[in-house]
């Protein structure tokens, strides 16, 4: 076995255990962990994704999911910064919203988080 290989074995035990997993991420979501680390720590969770209106969604990460590793450690800050505000601004407005070719379904649940009652899943 590799040492790269051995680092990824590490890694990925290393997350398992929730309490050094959400000490990271607090440190991540701050900005003191740097890309070059959390880009490289695997996330397999079900977590909440706050939006720009301040609701949220849950989002279910698997181990290799590139968008949900970006989403957990630095929530929107990472993943399409500049087009999700715009998104968000642009449908509270619409009639219709067309969520078409969506890599990981990440607009259409943070679209219908605006429009559904407290306590409703989606």
């Amino acid at each position: 076995m590799s040492w790269k290989d051995k680092g990824r074995s590490f890694a990925r035990k290393s997350m398992r255990l929730s309490i050094l997993r959400e000490a990271l991420r607090k440190l991540s979501l701050a900005g003191f962990l740097p890309p070059a680390i959390w880009k490289r720590l695997p996330v397999k969770a079900v977590f909440p994704v706050k939006l720009p209106d301040g609701r949220s969604f849950l989002y279910s990460a698997t181990s290799n999911d590139v968008i949900g590793r970006a989403l957990y450690w630095r929530g929107l800050k990472d993943w399409e910064s500049e087009t999700i505000p715009v998104f968000y601004r642009l449908a509270q407005s619409a009639e219709i919203v067309l969520d078409i070719g969506e890599y990981r379904f990440l607009y259409a649940p943070g679209l219908h988080s605006q429009f559904q009652s407290p306590g409703d899943r989606f």
